[in-house]
């Protein structure tokens, strides 16, 4: 069943990729891919728009955990048997500065699992704002999380429109849990 299980994901990654073009057509911005590793959330693709916005995140780059749209994502709709471990890393490697209180934590991942979203401001880099949404299998578990980049400075018009377009995305090409079992 695993290797059964791996293959669906494969497969599902392969839509997500080959769908991405589609979607920076209609968001008109930069789209990050990642998925998650024994590491956390890794970029995997970069699909880039006609916008001239610099984004400095190499593939292969690891995305903090509770500082960047798709590591709340991530966060919010893994195990939290799969998390903890990092999160508690992260939480001391920010130390006193920008750690915040694990029931902070806790209310931000409730808000990201009900609205199916997150928005992180100049965390991973200042000048710009991301946005990232779960795409699902079966079983709702996060696949790969898909991640809009726009200018920190957007006008709320700009976010709410690329939001709109990623929600769109992640409620088409995410697999719906059966209603039966297999």
């Amino acid at each position: 069943m695993i290797g059964l299980a791996a293959m669906q994901q494969n497969d599902q990654l392969d839509e997500i990729i080959e769908a991405l073009p589609e979607l920076v057509g209609k968001a008109n911005c930069h789209l990050v891919l990642t998925v998650w590793s024994k590491a956390g959330p890794t970029i995997i693709k970069l699909a880039r728009s006609d916008d001239p916005l610099l984004i400095g995140m190499p593939l292969g780059q690891v995305l903090p955990l509770t500082h960047s749209a798709s590591g709340l994502v991530f966060s919010a709709f893994l195990e939290r048997s799969v998390t903890r471990e990092l999160i508690a890393k992260e939480r001391l490697s920010y130390g006193d500065k920008n750690a915040q209180p694990q029931q902070d934590i806790e209310i931000l991942l409730q808000t990201v699992r009900e609205k199916r979203f997150a928005i992180s401001r100049g965390e991973v880099q200042s000048d710009i704002t991301a946005m990232a949404v779960p795409i699902l299998d079966w079983e709702n578990n996060p696949v790969a999380v898909v991640g809009a980049i726009v200018a920190k400075n957007a006008d709320e018009s700009r976010i709410s429109s690329v939001l709109t377009q990623l929600q769109k995305f992640s409620e088409q090409i995410s697999v719906e849990k059966p209603a039966f079992p297999f």
